[in-house]
């Protein structure tokens, strides 16, 4: 576990120094997820890796004064970058960590992330927090990356391979045990499309968890 937490904290320092470099960047997504999202006007909402805050801003002007979005990023330079560019009167951003979510339990209907959880090299704890902080009911809407086959060590243990959006990946029945095993039993892939990077196939997907 601890070489864990090593391995993590320097994947972290890698993914904050890349997206630092990329602040101007106005989506950096794997996934689009607009088609599957169905906001309720008093929803309150966790956008988790939020970047520049673009997604949170819009889901923001889809709710009325009774609902909410938190913008949440590792980056601070896309949260300060988030601040200026993005005023709502229902929209708040943090900077703050997936493995250790700043927030109350059972306080979000929706949480969603776009090609963000991949770079965790904890995705258990990342989803028992999703898990956590999800109201009864409440359900998370996540693009991501997974690899259709076991990536080699000298890959899936690269910091800088990480933070790149694709070193991260596990195999989708992997991913969805792990996801199974904080709570979540009604889990649905809504769709995937197969590509290769650097020579190793992967898979963006769109998935669907539902806290019930």
């Amino acid at each position: 576990m601890e070489n864990n937490n090593q391995c993590q904290t320097q994947t972290s320092t890698q993914i904050v120094e890349r997206y630092e470099q990329e602040v101007a960047s106005s989506s950096l997504g794997c996934a689009n997820l607009w088609s599957f999202l169905a906001l309720q006007p008093s929803d309150s909402v966790l956008d988790l890796g939020c970047g520049q805050g673009q997604t949170a801003y819009k889901m923001a002007q889809r709710l009325d004064e009774t609902g909410s979005v938190v913008g949440l990023d590792l980056t601070p330079a896309m949260i300060e970058e988030a601040k200026k560019k993005y005023i709502h009167p229902q929209l708040e951003f943090k900077v703050g960590d997936m493995h250790n979510l700043p927030f109350m339990d059972r306080c979000f209907d929706v949480i969603t992330s776009n090609c963000v959880i991949n770079h965790s090299l904890q995705k258990d704890k990342v989803y028992a927090e999703l898990f956590r902080v999800l109201k009864n009911g409440g359900y998370f809407l996540v693009g991501d990356v997974v690899s259709v086959d076991e990536l080699p060590k000298e890959v899936s243990q690269d910091p800088a391979k990480v933070a790149a959006c694709w070193g991260g990946a596990i195999p989708e029945n992997q991913l969805l045990q792990q996801i199974h095993s904080v709570g979540f039993k009604s889990v649905d892939i809504l769709s995937s499309r197969q590509y290769n990077k650097e020579g190793f196939a992967l898979c963006s997907i769109i998935m669907k968890g539902v806290k019930e």
